[in-house]
């Protein structure tokens, strides 16, 4: 294993998975959401581009304060890839469904208190629920035409709202291998605030796009 002179370590195995994991995120996003090519006329390439950049912020941004934040602890933490799911999330995105697990972030957790595994954990949807918090103004002003943009940005801007949101959410879940169940394990208090955070700005999506 290598580190570089600010002390994050990176195998090239790591690299490479974490790589992959994105652009196939990308093309399940792309394949997933192409009916938005009828709200928001942007070339198909283009639409791979944003998807490439949203899925940057919102997969590798979590990932990487998962790891960031154990590494800070002195914990060994590296991206695990799951490329049966990656490959099955690819293949359902064709019929108009996401369903992805690319992997995750497993940090070394033996003899690790419920604290500092709970902030480690909390790191990632955390990331997400900033993200949203602060793209939801300018969410808000796109979708009510108080704000023009070219579809382009809106486009950038929408997706990155919903699916930090989403993800936010999804990933509070408290049980199984949800990142809320070591939030909830290590601080009730912190777990409800962040669900109530990402429920909100789940449910601002809805009623704005839906109602």
């Amino acid at each position: 294993m290598q580190r570089n002179e600010v002390g994050l370590a990176f195998t090239p195995r790591e690299i490479f998975d974490i790589l992959v994991s994105w652009i196939a995120l990308a093309v399940a996003y792309t394949l997933a959401f192409r009916s938005l090519l009828y709200i928001f006329q942007v070339p198909i390439g283009m639409f791979f581009l944003i998807s490439m950049a949203v899925s940057g912020i919102q997969f590798v941004g979590h990932e990487m304060a998962h790891k960031f934040t154990a590494m800070h602890y002195g914990l060994e933490a590296h991206f695990r890839p799951n490329y049966f799911m990656i490959l099955l999330g690819v293949l359902i995105s064709i019929s108009g469904i996401l369903f992805f697990a690319p992997g995750a972030v497993v940090i070394e957790s033996y003899g690790l208190s419920r604290r500092t595994y709970g902030i480690s954990s909390m790191a990632g949807p955390l990331t997400n629920i900033l993200v949203a918090g602060a793209m939801l103004p300018l969410f808000y002003m796109i979708w009510e035409g108080i704000l023009v943009l070219s579809d382009v940005w809106a486009l950038f801007i929408f997706a990155l709202y919903t699916l930090n949101a989403i993800v936010a959410l999804w990933n509070m879940l408290p049980f199984g291998p949800f990142d809320g169940r070591k939030i909830l394990a290590w601080s009730p208090a912190v777990f409800t605030i962040m669900i109530v955070a990402a429920g909100l700005l789940t449910l601002v999506y809805y009623i704005l796009v839906f109602f």
